[in-house]
């Protein structure tokens, strides 16, 4: 889940909205790039460039026919994301 804050000098932080992102469903080590529309809100939508990282032993064992479960636990997924916002 993402919240989408609104920072600015002049005025308390308020909230835009929320969006999910299911990063689990993302291609491997690729750049997804997305407009997701916003949820709590009458309108809007967020503009997402996200990668999931996978190191590449975990790929490896993802492509064995029974990886090992708790080797794959013991590598966490990275997610590294910018995006912008836009309301209509």
């Amino acid at each position: 889940m993402l919240y989408v804050k609104d920072h600015n000098a002049l005025l308390p932080t308020s909230s835009i909205g929320e969006c999910v992102v299911e990063y689990q469903r993302l291609p491997p080590n690729q750049m997804a790039d997305k407009w997701i529309p916003l949820q709590g809100v009458k309108r809007g939508e967020i503009h997402v460039q996200i990668t999931r990282k996978v190191p590449e032993l975990q790929m490896r064992q993802s492509l064995d026919s029974e990886p090992s479960l708790s080797k794959l636990h013991q590598i966490p997924n990275q997610v590294t994301s910018s995006y912008a916002m836009t309301e209509k």
